[in-house]
């Protein structure tokens, strides 16, 4: 189970998404679509055509992606 911080918000992306897609066609859909900064600490989901697979908590992609550590999300709540 993902731990979702207090006073962040889960954002559902509605229809489907093709999870082969990676962080930055995914930030760029957060940023064009739902008009909010996909490093803002909420967590953006996206769910497959299928209905089976989901992808999530972009924060931690940015990270990986950016070669950083992972944000600690539970102490930026705070």
């Amino acid at each position: 189970m993902i731990p979702v911080p207090a006073g962040a918000r889960v954002w559902l992306a509605t229809g489907h998404t093709d999870m082969r897609r990676g962080f930055p066609s995914l930030a760029r859909q957060v940023q064009e679509v739902l008009r909010k900064d996909p490093l803002s600490g909420h967590l953006f989901v996206f769910r497959g055509r299928r209905s089976d697979l989901v992808k999530g908590d972009l924060a931690r992609c940015a990270a990986e992606h950016e070669g950083g550590e992972y944000p600690n999300l539970m102490r930026t709540a705070l």
